[in-house]
């Protein structure tokens, strides 16, 4: 089989020719040092200072950095023999507000004004709209430092609301750069037999410095919250058809909504506010023939009911231990209505483990877990920058040892 038919088999609950593997963010730290090159891909802060950088100096130069993250994807896949890629491109763009938007109404047309070589002042252009971005080396993250909504508070949402009320849904000058890379993508998809994921989500503000207002009016003002949310999703499902219009195999939903002890909200608004546009999302792709899988690290317990049978997603990753989720106790209840993916802890398993602590857990989740399909390896969030690559190719060179079928792991291994 190849990572296509692999993947479906699994999301069919199936058994492939063995246990798919896909990561949906590789570190360019440990993608350079396998690729033997400098590469910008998506999983890493640095890609997004890459690019500030070119958006800041014109199209050409990021139309250039979406193909080769795009073509370097596929070829860190094809050489670690993964079976799926997440195509996320919206990252290779530079907006007003910056994270977690993934649609085509965003404030993509911008003023970028570097402040130092790490921090960045992003306008709209009329000034109306500005954020403050800045990129820690140490961590590998590019942070939203400020913004006029945090400074403003409510009102200042209510002037964006205002602006996404106005603004054009269809497709722009930025959308068609996105849809091109996701056109080569797919392309080398099928030419490399590697499964590709095209990238839809709610456009929840969680990592903008306007969370707390966000979440202030989620209480106090729900019309606005509800006008935020229809708006912005009307703009991911502008992308959303059009990934799909290229032919991407599967659909990928990567916003957290949580942290080690919960939902960042009350599961009653998770149904009010969000609920509702997630599931029009995942009904889109299900008309269109496509899988969906949603992305949640963190203690994801009192929503898990409705992502699985209100929303309707088919597969969930990460599916984290150390925010305590126990994935043997998950496939027991929801194994046979979704997918699993993931559960290698990636926060201090793959960063201190010793090899045989890494294979003992992967052993075990391919024995528990990956009898009669239903479940993809995964790290239990992303192989960040710090994963030592030697600890992933143990993780990834157990699964390809002991993943096939059928499953001959013992009890006591």
């Amino acid at each position: 089989m190849n990572g296509k038919a692999r993947i479906l088999t699994a999301l069919n609950h199936r058994e492939p020719d063995r246990v798919p593997i896909f990561e949906p963010w590789i570190n360019n730290k440990i993608a350079s040092r396998v690729l033997g090159r400098k590469v910008y891909i998506v999983g890493s802060g640095e890609t997004t200072k890459k690019a500030l950088i070119a958006n800041k100096k014109g199209r050409d130069e990021r139309k250039e950095l979406i193909k080769q993250g795009v073509i370097s994807s596929v070829e860190l896949a094809t050489k670690l023999n993964l079976d799926a890629v997440l195509i996320r491109l919206t990252d290779y763009l530079a907006a007003v507000y910056l994270a977690e938007i993934f649609g085509s109404n965003g404030i993509w047309d911008c003023v970028i004004k570097e402040i130092d070589e790490n921090t960045w002042h992003v306008s709209s252009s009329n000034g109306k709209f500005w954020s403050v971005h800045r990129y820690d080396e140490e961590s590998d993250q590019l942070f939203v430092m400020s913004d006029n909504i945090k400074e403003e508070g409510i009102a200042g949402l209510k002037k964006f609301v205002e602006y996404l009320e106005s603004a054009d849904t269809g497709m722009n000058e930025y959308m068609n750069d996105i849809i091109e890379g996701v056109k080569l993508a797919v392309e080398l998809g099928n030419k490399y037999g590697i499964f590709i994921f095209g990238q839809a989500d709610i456009v929840y503000p969680t990592f903008v410095s306007f969370h707390p207002v966000f979440m202030e009016a989620m209480v106090l003002e729900p019309g606005l919250i509800n006008k935020y949310i229809e708006r912005t999703t009307c703009g991911v499902i502008t992308m959303l058809n059009a990934q799909l219009e290229e032919g991407v195999d599967g659909i990928m939903g990567s916003n957290d909504l949580c942290y080690n002890k919960g939902p960042l909200f009350s599961p009653q608004h998770f149904k009010r506010y969000l609920v509702p546009y997630m599931k029009e999302i995942i009904d889109i792709c299900h008309k269109n023939g496509k899988p969906y899988i949603k992305h949640l690290d963190g203690n994801t317990t009192p929503i898990l009911d409705q992502l699985i049978y209100d929303v309707g997603v088919d597969g969930y990753h990460s599916i984290e231990p150390t925010a305590g989720m126990d994935i043997r106790l998950i496939k027991n209840r929801y194994g046979n209505d979704i997918t699993l993916l993931g559960n290698v802890d990636c926060a201090q398993l793959l960063v201190n483990g010793t090899k045989s602590e890494i294979q003992n857990v992967v052993k075990g989740l391919i024995r528990d877990i990956a009898q009669g399909g239903g479940y993809i390896l995964s790290s239990s969030n992303s192989i960040h920058a710090g994963v030592p690559l030697e600890n992933y190719e143990v993780m990834l060179n157990t699964a390809k040892s002991f993943g096939r079928y059928p499953i001959k792991i013992g009890e006591s291994e």
